[in-house]
């Protein structure tokens, strides 16, 4: 059973799956669960309004079991999608709110909340920032500011990129992306993420600018090395003769 909410403006999906076994058990539990109100209610002295007062109380806590039991089957029955999907406005309202990087596609965490609205890793990395929130960001925020161009980017990292570029590098069918996304109840991944965007690796090419310089138009150009004669010889020190010697010797 899949189930679509929207609230603040977010769209969100609780997406979970009630087994045939656990069906039965709670359709069981329920009309037993009648059978002994009936009992019970034929042997108190109470009149209409009060009889009615009480059926409504009743319902509302066995729904609320049952609910909590199927709250535990949801948990235990998550399966996190077998391949990378896309983000394009579509949150689990169950799962961790915090952005993971996933190949460049940005989405969302899909660790189950242990901490607010964050898994533990997540949290953790909340209580380091400045900011408060996971190193990728808040998939609320996220939301709130995807569009088409495909151009967000947490700050300080590099944007995302179209779905298209990761099926190909990875070698994925965007048919299966698009079944898990149904099972998901979202709907199917828009066109900009199935067109492939051209990547460029490396720094960007410099243009070199060609400056005129009337003053340096008539300078002849310098050979390229050092220019000759640029170094002296050193002139060697001639020693004294002995008769020299002698005579600095004697005061001469």
């Amino acid at each position: 059973m899949k189930y679509l909410k929207e609230y603040d403006g977010i769209k969100s999906t609780t997406m979970y799956t009630i087994s045939p076994t656990t069906k039965r058990t709670n359709d069981m539990c329920r009309k037993i669960s009648d059978e002994i109100f009936d009992i019970i209610n034929s042997n108190i002295n109470a009149d209409e309004n009060e009889g009615e007062k009480l059926k409504n109380i009743y319902n509302e806590a066995v729904n609320l079991t049952l609910m909590n039991n199927k709250s535990n089957n949801i948990k235990n029955t998550f399966k996190k999608p077998r391949i990378p999907i896309p983000f394009y406005g579509f949150i689990l309202d169950n799962r961790c709110f915090g952005v993971k990087k996933n190949h460049n596609l940005y989405t969302q965490c899909m660790n189950p909340k242990v901490e607010g609205m964050y898994c533990k890793v997540c949290a953790k990395q909340a209580n380091n920032t400045s900011t408060g929130k996971p190193v990728y960001g808040d998939i609320t925020d996220r939301k709130d500011q995807w569009n088409e161009q495909l151009v967000w980017a947490p700050e300080g990292k590099t944007k995302e990129v179209p779905y298209m570029n990761i099926v190909k590098k990875m070698g994925l069918q965007i048919g299966q992306a698009q079944q898990i996304v149904e099972e998901l109840g979202w709907g199917p991944i828009p066109n900009c993420h199935l067109e492939e965007r051209k990547i460029r690796r490396g720094r960007p090419k410099v243009k070199n600018v060609a400056v005129e310089d009337s003053d340096d138009e008539n300078k002849p150009k310098r050979k390229r090395g050092r220019p000759v004669g640029s170094f002296k010889k050193k002139e060697k020190k001639k020693e004294p003769t002995d008769e020299e010697l002698i005579a600095l010797l004697c005061g001469e």
